[in-house]
């Protein structure tokens, strides 16, 4: 999908003049992309099993054989980007500390070692065109209920598969309401970085040791959520309730750098994640 994205919007897709007039317009013709994941298959145990008999044993193989396994494309197509990234970084350097246009572009004309879809040695230009960010992956998770058994694969009855569907529709409520606390969060700590009279690295560093704790809250919120069953709700209502109450705390030091953006980006995290304790308390 990731390839085939590309293709579309660097390869297929008819550029107008204007990008072909323009070297930097090509290298960045592809827009961003959203990912949604719906996984059929549990990616975590609910709990550890009493005893591995038959039924777990091939569920689980089953589980193995079919989870999903996109997370290292994920990583892949985001380490490649950075690199793609650094490289347009140093030749727009080397533009502006003279390097004449002939000596950038007798490097990008040599061949990379590596090979395009249809078998054809890259240039090194090639590899900066074309490239395009993962700017959100959003996984629905199905979550394991601790009694399948085997060959459940198989089961195609009507009350199964209306379980299947509603159990489908809840979780990605769920999914989509944490994700927008997430999208929201990462709001805050953009902006959390960016206070005014520091230089950029004392910034980052005193931004984001303020929100490591709220970070690391988060992540536990999403662990739960990735093994939540009947009995969990309550717990993970707790978690974001603890979690409302930090982010409120930040009120102190808002108040210190007098900076309304962030207070205003605080009050949509706190909307964000009541409305997400909400739709887990629905489901209860």
């Amino acid at each position: 999908m990731i390839q085939a994205h590309r293709d579309y919007w660097h390869k297929v897709r008819k550029h107008t003049k204007e990008e072909e007039d323009n070297e930097d317009r090509l290298e960045n013709d592809v827009p961003d992309l959203e990912v949604y994941i719906a996984d059929l298959w549990p990616s975590e145990l609910k709990e550890k099993p009493i005893s591995f008999d038959h039924d777990f044993v091939e569920n689980r193989k089953s589980g193995i054989i079919f989870g999903d396994r996109t997370d290292y494309d994920e990583q892949v197509a985001n380490f490649v980007t950075d690199y793609i990234d650094l490289a347009k970084q140093l030749k727009n350097l080397a533009q502006r500390s003279g390097v004449s246009q002939d000596e950038i572009n007798h490097i990008l004309d040599r061949y990379a070692t590596s090979k395009n879809t249809i078998g054809q040695t890259r240039k090194y230009g090639e590899l900066l065109g074309g490239r395009f960010r993962l700017t959100k992956v959003v996984r629905i998770d199905h979550k394991d209920d601790g009694n399948d058994v085997a060959d459940k694969v198989f089961d195609y009855s009507q009350k199964t598969i209306e379980k299947l569907m509603e159990d489908g529709y809840r979780d990605a409520l769920i999914q989509m309401d944490l994700q927008a606390m997430k999208d929201e969060f990462v709001k805050l700590e953009y902006k959390f970085v960016k206070l005014d009279g520091k230089s950029e690295l004392d910034k980052k560093s005193e931004g984001m040791e303020k929100l490591e704790p709220l970070e690391r809250e988060f992540q536990q919120i999403q662990q739960s959520v990735k093994t939540q069953n009947s009995h969990d709700i309550r717990t993970i209502v707790s978690q974001v309730e603890d979690f409302i109450d930090n982010v409120r705390s930040l009120s102190d030091k808002l108040k210190e750098n007098n900076n309304r953006s962030i207070r205003e980006e605080r009050e949509l995290v706190l909307d964000a994640a009541k409305q997400f304790q909400e739709t887990i308390l629905s489901q209860d």
